[in-house]
């Protein structure tokens, strides 16, 4: 996609509808040291799907605590990611 959502006029919902999308879930994130990628070890094949699409358009679901769980937002790909 390269960003490209990001000239649509309802931006702001699809930006919410990727942050749901990246959040709610209950799959862990693993570090692939050698890539540098995360995997996720999810209950179904869906929700695996569902964290990878969100990676795919710049969501990237990195770590959760017993109180948090943290996405790195990167819409556009020249764009430094951002941790939430």
């Amino acid at each position: 996609m390269n960003g490209n959502w990001v000239q649509e006029p309802n931006k702001d919902v699809i930006l919410l509808f990727f942050r749901i999308f990246a959040l709610c879930h209950t799959a862990i994130p693993e570090l692939n040291e050698e890539t540098g990628m995360y995997n996720y070890g999810a209950e179904s094949p869906d929700e695996g799907a569902f964290l990878i699409a969100a990676r795919e358009f710049g969501f990237e679901y990195c770590k959760r605590t017993q109180s948090s769980i943290f996405v790195r937002e990167r819409p556009i790909p020249s764009q430094e990611p951002i941790e939430r």
